[in-house]
């Protein structure tokens, strides 16, 4: 028979966002002039707000200013005046000032959980009763409980009363959202479709500064600030753009290879939301050519490969060398190829910039990657349904994660560890439970148009035949364990660590993503849609508009 009579084909949606249409929308907007002109207002406004992080005194106003700046994207403009701005409002000064204050207490609570301090959640008992349950007088305040309910998605396992918190503040705000003004009733309904702590970074200040420029209490430098900004940094990943479509475009691997999902905008998406600071420009190129690269690997794993075809190919990745590969397929050669030499630039980068070399490691990484899809592979082709945690061990490696964060350790880390990197990606429970929530929020979102094809089962499919629940019961029950593997995880950011605190925080970062890619249950990237391209839109393409007096500085 011939092979291609047994090939399997997903039917992927072609790219809504192919390299012609990538380049004419980069066209549209030259910024050079512009940039120009506003570059002394920005520096301007940035020292007008440094001033005010530093000399306001009143703890209501300075939580208030925090999280403003930490929503509106800006805050790793003025880490060091946060930094010193929270050490000064931790202390029991703070919390006798509060006291009264649901709204102001939660505020607190986030922020410092959020900054890697373990404050107690016993803060909250004052506002319950003596014979348990929050305080009844707490039901009309609207602003009190958006806080708190965000506030409890901070928590750890067995903390008690943040779940109570949490329950107790979805429940209120459901009604409350019926009787509130029409701004107010939007934000509750924003953040109890997600809350604000698994929300991507970037599009959540996209969101806010519209959301902030209706508010009354606004500071109106910081809006025209933070404006500013987005529009400097859309403009650098524009320049990211516009290398990345250069290398797809010279690989040339849709051309060759037109199986597999083409998904170059979703995977900077994805790379933007990890890796949010600006300076970490080569971090986001390079983890955006890994993901767009093991994409297509999952789908000849998953959909086009033969049996014996992944197998010389596995054998080859675990390798890493040249010598094999006449034995591969055509469509293979080429895309080893491309693996191998835009892995060994990264690692040229990464020897270059950090004095380490990285080439072992790299490997490492992708023949972990590619162990995890082979074996998913030999799952399938055998018919073997895997108990759940079996699964659940392979397909934390195999959604990616590890891979990603495992690359992103060298270029973000100041000071590159041997013990650390020993423990990357693998043995590192900050990544293992990052890894955990994207996996488990992918087979919710995909597990069904998988099995219409024909893939080896998912977490849904494997519970169900472990245990002979129903898909209802086992749907719930992924949702019950990404719920408590947010609270593992939020306990990992708190741990004292020598990693850096950029780094820590790719780890959420990347779970916030997976949330972003795939909330309600539909899968984002494999089937782009309106909320995806609409992302990927005001992002990449669209800038803030700027009042004139900002443009003319």
């Amino acid at each position: 028979m011939d092979s291609m009579e047994v090939r399997r084909s997903a039917n992927y949606h072609s790219t809504f966002w192919d390299i012609d249409s990538i380049r004419a929308l980069l066209a549209r907007r030259d910024c050079t002039v512009a940039a120009a002109l506003s570059h002394d207002h920005h520096k301007r406004l940035k020292e007008r707000i440094q001033r005010r992080l530093q000399d306001i005194t009143q703890p209501h106003h300075l939580l208030g200013l925090i999280d403003a700046v930490q929503r509106l994207g800006v805050a790793y403009q003025f880490e060091e005046e946060i930094s010193d701005a929270l050490h000064g409002l931790h202390s029991e000064n703070t919390e006798h000032a509060i006291k009264d204050s649901l709204h102001h207490t939660s505020l607190y609570f986030r922020l410092l959980r959020q900054h890697g301090c373990n404050l107690s959640s016993d803060i909250f008992n004052k506002f319950k009763k003596e014979g348990g349950g929050f305080k009844a007088s707490l039901c009309e305040d609207a602003m009190g409980l958006l806080s708190l309910y965000e506030a409890a998605h901070l928590g750890v396992k067995s903390e008690a009363i943040l779940e109570e918190a949490q329950v107790f503040s979805t429940s209120n705000l459901k009604i409350l959202m019926e009787r509130v003004e029409r701004k107010l009733a939007d934000r509750i309904d924003h953040a109890l479709e997600i809350p604000l702590y698994w929300r991507a970074p970037r599009v959540e200040a996209r969101w806010y500064i519209d959301v902030y420029e209706k508010e009354d209490g606004r500071i109106d430098d910081l809006l025209d600030f933070a404006k500013l900004d987005f529009n400097r940094v859309q403009m650098l990943y524009q320049t990211e753009l516009k290398e990345l479509s250069m290398w797809w475009e010279l690989l040339g691997l849709p051309e060759k290879m037109g199986f597999f999902r083409d998904r170059l905008l979703e995977s900077h998406l994805f790379s933007i939301g990890v890796v949010v600071e600006p300076q970490y420009s080569q971090c986001r190129v390079a983890i955006t050519k890994a993901l767009v690269l093991f994409t297509a690997m999952d789908d000849f794993y998953d959909v086009h490969g033969l049996p014996e075809e992944l197998k010389v190919f596995t054998d080859t990745v675990n390798r890493w060398d040249l010598e094999g590969i006449d034995q591969l397929p055509e469509y293979m050669k080429l895309y080893y190829l491309a693996l191998y030499n835009t892995t060994n630039e990264t690692a040229y980068i990464i020897l270059k910039e950090k004095g380490f070399n990285a080439t072992h490691y790299l490997k490492k990484l992708w023949a972990m990657q590619s162990n995890s899809y082979f074996r998913e592979a030999q799952w399938f082709n055998s018919g073997y349904i895997p108990k759940f945690d079996e699964y659940l061990d392979n397909a934390l490696v195999s959604v990616g994660v590890p891979l990603l964060l495992g690359l992103s350790y060298p270029m973000i880390q100041q000071h590159i560890s041997k013990a650390e990197i020993d423990l990357i990606p693998e043995d590192l429970n900050l990544l293992r439970w990052a890894s955990i929530i994207f996996r488990l929020y992918n087979d919710l979102a995909t597990s069904k148009a998988e099995q219409q094809r024909g893939d080896v089962p998912k977490s849904i499919q494997c519970y169900m035949h472990e245990t002979g629940s129903s898909e209802e019961v086992a749907a719930n029950h992924i949702r019950d364990l990404i719920s408590d593997a947010w609270k593992e995880l939020n306990a990992e950011c708190l741990k004292p660590t020598s990693l850096s605190k950029h780094y820590v925080g790719v780890a959420p970062n990347s779970a916030r993503s997976g949330v972003l890619m795939y909330h309600h249950d539909f899968d984002g990237f494999a089937s782009p849609h309106s909320r995806t391209n609409a992302h990927i839109t005001s992002i990449f393409f669209e800038p803030v508009p700027l009042k004139e007096s900002i443009n003319l500085g």
